[in-house]
């Protein structure tokens, strides 16, 4: 209960590790990212089931509970963590990569997209980037007018831009230790977080950063998300 906060009521999320969850645009159904891998509280974020593991990307019937649909991308050690969605239902997942259960060290895609009526296709351009990003996404928000997705890496210090449309990587910003994102209200910039306390804001079109509109918070330090409620940042 948001005004409470009792606790009404759990539905199971079909998947090992639930990490981020969003409500799609049909208001009855519930997107879940099952990041797929197993720990244990005395084991701190430490894996135990790398050779097993499976991540998925869950839709679920709020009311009920049911699992309405399923989805999985090809690499089987790319853990589904975080997501976005559009007014039109596209969804956009951002993924880390367990690069201690590979052989090899070719870089994985760290983004993926399903696109109403479709599978969860995991975008190949860009790929190389993986690496700069050390396997790993902080966090990902999509821009509904431009149709461009950002997404963080706060072990690799960029943040990256695809279109969720054609696939295609717009571009990437290098940025310290940049992690929370989300999208002005006005739908004109990203805005992204640092741990330092600092904000950065990204032109949605131009996807290059609005220099002079950095600005930091000495007495803050930003977790990894963020979600823009009202208002245009200042």
């Amino acid at each position: 209960d948001p005004e409470t906060y009792a606790l009404v009521g759990e539905i199971d999320t079909h998947g090992v590790g639930p990490h981020e969850i969003v409500m799609m645009p049909d208001a009855r159904t519930i997107a879940v990212a099952n990041g797929g891998i197993s720990t244990r509280e005395d084991s701190g974020d430490d894996p135990l089931n790398l050779d097993t593991m499976r991540s998925t990307l869950a839709y679920l019937d709020l009311a009920s509970g049911t699992l309405v649909d399923e989805q999985t991308v090809p690499e089987p050690k790319a853990s589904i963590r975080h997501i976005a969605v559009t007014g039109d239902a596209t969804v956009v997942v951002a993924m880390q990569i367990q690069r201690e259960a590979l052989a090899d060290s070719e870089p994985r895609p760290l983004i993926a997209v399903q696109r109403p009526g479709g599978r969860l296709e995991a975008l190949e351009d860009g790929v190389e980037l993986g690496t700069a990003m050390v396997d790993y996404t902080g966090a990902v928000a999509v821009d509904e007018r431009s149709r461009i997705a950002a997404v963080t890496s706060p072990r690799g210090s960029l943040a990256a831009f695809w279109n969720i449309d054609t696939g295609r990587r717009s571009g990437h910003v290098e940025l310290s230790d940049v992690c929370g994102v989300t999208v002005s209200a006005a739908r004109r910039r990203f805005v992204l977080s640092g741990a330092g306390g600092h904000l950065r804001f990204v032109d949605a079109d131009t996807v290059q950063e609005v220099v002079e509109e950095r600005t930091r918070f000495s007495d803050v330090v930003w977790d990894n998300h963020m979600l823009a409620l009202a208002g245009e940042p200042s």
